[in-house]
């Protein structure tokens, strides 16, 4: 019976002790990866593209003028303009405040070398997540809610961290 009080300290003590020692001395941590860090490979490249790509790769000046006409700050680029991707922007849009991030709609018609070659947008992504040292950081097809959800997590982290 003697034991009772340490089973019991143990029990009820024990976790509370734990959740405030990892509460002030511990630390959570997210990442998000870096896109094309060791250069860019023959299989994320179309047959049509014949540019010179540095390591590690980061979107070019010219083309980031084009699109956003010198921001500074995180970009959205995307060529989906349906209803399903509307309404998942706007829930983005809602999530995060203003100004954090410049949302860039691309005509997709006019751009195939901007998207295969550049962005290297294929299958089902349509939209490409740029952080401000224009290094890409993510692909979503926002007409899928898991994927706008995964959008909204990491655009929040991206913002937090730089």
């Amino acid at each position: 019976m003697k034991f009772k009080w340490v089973y019991l300290f143990l029990a009820f003590f024990l976790p509370i002790g734990l959740t405030f020692f990892l509460q002030f001395f511990g630390k959570s941590e997210f990442n998000i990866p870096v896109y094309y860090e060791k250069g860019i490979g023959a299989d994320t490249l179309a047959s049509e593209c014949h540019y010179q790509y540095r390591a590690p790769y980061v979107i070019p000046d010219s083309v980031a003028n084009k699109l956003a006409k010198g921001v500074t700050t995180a970009m959205l680029i995307t060529i989906d303009s349906g209803s399903l991707a509307k309404k998942n922007f706007d829930r983005v849009k809602e999530e995060l405040t203003a100004g954090e991030f410049t949302f860039v709609l691309v005509n997709q018609a006019n751009s195939n070398s901007l998207l295969s070659c550049v962005l290297f947008l294929k299958g089902d992504w349509t939209t490409v997540l740029v952080d401000d040292h224009m290094r890409i950081r993510g692909y979503y097809n926002p007409a899928k809610r898991e994927d706008a959800d995964r959008l909204i997590a990491e655009m929040k982290i991206l913002l937090k961290d730089y």
